[in-house]
């Protein structure tokens, strides 16, 4: 008799400690990691916008640098004189194998652009079409440079892979909605369950509830939270494995009709909340996969995401309450991604942040690239201040000659043959006391005899004081145009 009573009592225990092998909200991590998708699902996934290249200030240099250039080149880019149409390749403007091929595209629009330059209202404006032949050409030496330099800014823009460069907002969003609740245009109250589970109805918790490839599987966050949450049909956790409201109405095990309808998946969904209306970045979606895989746990050779117990996840409290993924110790990343969904959405932040640094280099890209064109504007002023310079010193240079043509003259004042001989003219009364002054009709001959004089002078040491001086006057003279070169080159 008491054998029994023992035997009795010993079964209730057994009984109680079966269906209370899980606490209630065991799986309240899980949930809330599920549940950061579904809410998200409800925002606007931030999609950074690459700008393109600044075309406005790169064409810009190119046609500074092509109106400076000289005559001859530029006419080798048109048909004809008219500058109506423009050689397509150096092959029909028959200069090919010159290595120009490269830039073609860019001097042709230039060229283009530049014989049309009445209707471009800031190549007008540049002063580029009013230079002097001296001012083009010490424009042209710095805008050469700087139109090289833009070219090589150009080529250096962020160029990601098309499907990267061709997402949308619209797109990361149907990624998004997607991996959330099982179609690209699901709501919290329109979820299809096969769209969310990937697969037919197949009844069978323990077999649904494993991440693959293929079949009923947990094809989306709210499938998953529907192998986490749902009660069984045995030994069921009171109030739930992750909230009261996650429990659902019908439970579901292993019998065939059990499978999560709908309305389970909309009663799931709504019990996540929502952010509507709110922004979700790259890292918020990095955030959530990781905190949702750090939950995953391992048996010593299968992975499990809730909780397990003993012999699958079929939903009992005294087995599992979970979804199962097959040799996580193997390759944990692999079982994970075969959910297919995380999967997804690791390749979504991976082309957002492509998409952000590609957006911050196209910033700093066109930035130079702006800069470059204030720099070939202002070539086009210091062209023209130098120009100016240059046209001083000439001026300068012809009042020294002028001066130096008088000193020479008055060398021979005292000589009249001597005087006449330098080309001079004789105003004196006696053949020797002048003065010897210009003879303004033959400056020419006048210069050429007063540097033959100089040279003299020097090679005779230079003792003479105003010979010094002449000396000094020729030598700035005839260095001119070696300055002339220096500023130009």
């Amino acid at each position: 008799m008491l054998t029994a009573i023992v035997g009795a009592i010993a079964l209730c225990f057994s009984g109680i400690s079966d269906a209370a092998d899980m606490a209630a909200g065991v799986n309240r991590a899980e949930h809330g990691a599920l549940c950061a998708f579904v809410s998200m699902a409800a925002g606007t996934v931030q999609v950074p916008v690459v700008p393109a290249v600044d075309e406005v200030a790169y064409d810009y240099i190119q046609n500074l640098n092509f109106s400076t250039s000289p005559e001859d080149w530029q006419s080798m880019f048109y048909v004809d004189a008219t500058k109506q149409k423009v050689h397509e390749s150096p092959q029909e403007a028959k200069h090919q194998n010159k290595g120009y091929e490269p830039f073609w595209e860019d001097w042709k629009k230039a060229a283009a652009a530049v014989a049309k330059a009445d209707g471009n209202e800031k190549l007008k404006t540049s002063g580029a079409l009013n230079l002097n032949s001296v001012e083009r050409q010490l424009a042209h030496a710095q805008i050469q440079k700087i139109a090289a330099a833009a070219r090589k800014l150009k080529l250096s823009f962020p160029q990601p892979d098309s499907a990267t460069a061709a997402l949308t907002g619209v797109a990361a969003q149907q990624i998004l909605t997607k991996a959330a609740l099982g179609g690209e245009a699901a709501t919290a109250t329109n979820i299809d369950n096969a769209k969310a589970f990937g697969g037919s109805n197949s009844g069978n918790r323990d077999a649904v509830c494993e991440a693959k490839t293929s079949g009923a599987r947990p094809a989306s966050a709210v499938a998953a939270l529907a192998c986490v949450c749902l009660k069984g049909n045995a030994n069921a956790i009171t109030d739930g494995a992750c909230t009261r409201k996650s429990v659902g109405t019908t439970a579901w095990q292993a019998a065939a009709g059990t499978f999560p309808s709908n309305t389970e998946l909309h009663t799931q969904a709504k019990a996540c909340g929502s952010r509507q209306g709110a922004a979700v970045s790259s890292a918020d979606l990095k955030n959530a996969l990781q905190n949702l895989q750090s939950l995953v746990h391992t048996d010593g050779t299968d992975g499990y995401l809730g909780t397990f117990e003993s012999t699958g996840c079929n939903g009992s409290s005294g087995n599992g309450v979970c979804i199962k993924f097959g040799n996580y110790v193997a390759d944990g990343q692999a079982a994970f991604d075969k959910l297919g969904w995380t999967k997804d959405l690791r390749q979504l932040t991976q082309q957002l942040d492509t998409l952000a640094v590609a957006e911050k280099q196209a910033a700093i890209i066109n930035k130079f690239i702006q800069a470059k064109a204030e720099a070939a504007t202002a070539s086009i002023g210091e062209a023209k201040l130098t120009g100016k310079l240059i046209q001083a010193m000439q001026q300068t240079n012809g009042q020294n000659k002028k001066i130096d043509i008088k000193q020479f003259c008055e060398t021979h004042n005292n000589s009249k043959t001597k005087c006449l001989g330098a080309k001079c003219a004789w105003k004196g009364q006696k053949e020797d006391d002048g003065p010897c002054v210009v003879d303004e009709s033959k400056v020419a001959e006048q210069t050429n005899t007063a540097g033959a004089g100089e040279q003299a002078n020097q090679e005779a040491g230079g003792k003479d004081r105003q010979t010094n001086t002449t000396g000094n006057n020729s030598f700035f003279i005839h260095k001119t145009p070696l300055l002339f070169a220096f500023l130009l080159f």
